[in-house]
């Protein structure tokens, strides 16, 4: 069986990607060790999976004993050891790691932690947001005599929890709050390129829309047209021949595909004012929404579950909910209440992918049962979804 890989984003305050926490399981049935993955005997890079971002990585106590992080370079992971491990062997393979220059966080720590030793000896601490009180919180973080020591607050999974861990002097954060929409969504308006954005997403997503329709209007918004034949012209396609204009682009590429980019560039310009995680996010749950599509029976839908991937972090863009936003784009109505929690085949797709990035193993594994995926098959699905959208530059 197959092993398992699953990048989840570490943001700092100005919420831009520090690192990629990797998650690593032995097919459904068990966590496995990380020198068991496929990263480690070379089947796929960390660069690939992290995008050029530190890898933090738990290593357990046999692993550190035999040394296992010196196999990858200090700059491309950071150590996660577990506050448990409390024996003089650790503590002296620490400081052999700290010496050859690599970043150490301690993971677990809670009260009962305080008195362990290892906490003079790494650069970061971690603390579950969702276990601990606030109090508990001052007092972990007050009771660390390491001056150069920084804190992470992880399990951070609304506005308001990124927002106090903030207050309480926290350098990193972990969790989903990236995608949640602000409490002000019922009272903001858009601004002017957002709405603008939005209405080229009805334009390009109607029903029926030719190509004559759709290079009209495309070509009414010239900074569209510059960016759209941009990226068509970058080495992500690789075409030998320039695209000189929409028509070209239409007839080389198709209405689908056109479609497709043309709503991938709007939302990535709906994204000024957020994360960028939020349109790498997207990117990959497309891409493997859309692979799904063809180990499910259900090659015919891939355009269908590609945008549903895509769209379903457009209320966070917007800071709307989305049953206000889908009120106002022409999407098919099997994509509007899968993205609404309404139960159906698609619901069932982007569920499974959300389970899976979550890392909600028993989820996971009650929902690809019943979509009877092969675990291999979605764990390279996942990895080649990965390698994809950090290939794709969008021209800001």
């Amino acid at each position: 069986m197959g092993v398992f890989v699953v990048r989840q984003p570490i943001f700092n305050i100005a919420q831009n990607v520090h690192a990629y926490e990797l998650v690593f399981r032995d097919g459904i049935a068990k966590n496995c060790n990380f020198s068991d993955s496929k990263v480690i005997n070379g089947e796929f890079s960390l660069e690939e999976l992290t995008n050029g971002k530190k890898a933090f990585i738990d290593f357990d106590l046999d692993s550190i004993l035999k040394e296992a992080p010196l196999k990858f370079s200090e700059k491309l992971i950071s150590v996660e050891i577990s506050a448990n491990n409390r024996d003089t062997e650790v503590l002296l393979a620490c400081m052999n790691l700290r010496e050859h220059g690599y970043q150490l966080v301690l993971d677990g720590f809670n009260l009962s932690s305080l008195d362990s030793s290892l906490s003079d000896y790494v650069d970061l601490i971690k603390i579950n947001f969702a276990e601990t009180t606030r109090e508990e919180r001052v007092t972990l973080m007050g009771n660390i005599c390491n001056d150069d020591v920084e804190f992470m607050a992880y399990n951070i999974d609304t506005i308001e929890d990124y927002q106090e861990a903030k207050s309480l002097g926290f350098s990193y954060f972990q969790g989903y709050f990236f995608i949640r929409s602000s409490g002000e969504k019922n009272e903001r308006e858009l601004s002017g390129n957002k709405l603008n954005c939005l209405r080229i997403l009805q334009a390009v997503n109607k029903v029926n829309v030719d190509f004559n329709e759709l290079e009209e209007y495309i070509m009414m918004d010239v900074v569209l047209t510059y960016k759209l034949l941009r990226f068509v012209n970058s080495a992500f396609f690789g075409f030998v021949t320039r695209i000189h204009s929409i028509k070209h682009a239409l007839v080389i590429l198709g209405l689908n595909e056109i479609k497709k980019w043309v709503s991938l560039i709007s939302l990535n310009d709906m994204a000024v004012d957020k994360s960028k995680e939020i349109i790498d996010m997207a990117l990959l749950r497309a891409k493997l929404c859309e692979g799904l599509a063809s180990v499910t029976g259900s090659k015919d839908r891939e355009f269908d579950l590609f945008l549903m991937g895509l769209f379903s972090v457009i209320d966070a863009l917007l800071d709307k909910s989305m049953f206000a936003i889908l009120t106002k784009i022409p999407l098919p109505l099997e994509i509007k209440d899968a993205l609404l929690g309404k139960e159906n085949p698609y619901k069932d797709i982007l569920d499974l992918v959300r389970y899976y990035e979550k890392s909600q193993w028993n989820d996971f594994a009650e929902a690809i049962q019943k979509q009877g995926i092969d675990e291999d098959v979605f764990a390279e699905l996942y990895l080649e979804s990965v390698k994809w959208s950090n290939q794709i530059f969008l021209v800001q």
